[in-house]
């Protein structure tokens, strides 16, 4: 039987109407220096260590987009310079708090360009792989590690 490890994550999404501007923009998009709107979209990726609704999308994403009317949409600065990049890694702080094993957050612009934050070293699981189809564990980086 071939053994590959992996581990799993789930994600969820939410999206919040926001205003930003960059004061420093470069003259090539000297637009960005004011005050403009986007549908901000976000997804959060957690790891879960079982496939059997460790934690239940609904109850995750509902946590989400109550964070994100609450900080960003009702809460945002009119004024506000926050990136991307900011953005995720605020949200990330947020659920790593609540306990969630953030993996990553992405936040992008309209669903056009954006960023993601990944958590390094994030993976509840840093000496030990699970394998699909087994009941064992290997110590990461073990010549077992790989297909057989």
């Amino acid at each position: 039987m071939n053994k590959a490890p992996y581990f799993t994550t789930l994600w969820v999404t939410g999206q919040f109407v926001g205003y930003h501007k960059w004061p420093d923009a470069p003259a090539e998009v000297g637009f960005l220096r004011h005050l403009h709107r986007h549908l901000f979209k976000v997804k959060l990726s957690i790891f879960v260590s079982h496939d059997n609704r460790q934690e239940e999308f609904f109850i995750v994403q509902d946590s989400l987009i109550h964070y994100l009317r609450e900080t960003f949409e009702h809460g945002f600065d009119v004024e506000s310079t926050t990136s991307c990049e900011q953005m995720a890694r605020r949200i990330a702080a947020h659920f790593l708090a609540l306990d969630y094993k953030v993996r990553s957050v992405e936040v992008s612009e309209d669903g056009e360009n954006g960023a993601t934050v990944h958590l390094l070293g994030a993976s509840p699981y840093p000496q030990e792989l699970v394998y699909h189809g087994a009941d064992e564990s290997v110590p990461a980086g073990s010549p077992s590690a790989i297909l057989d």
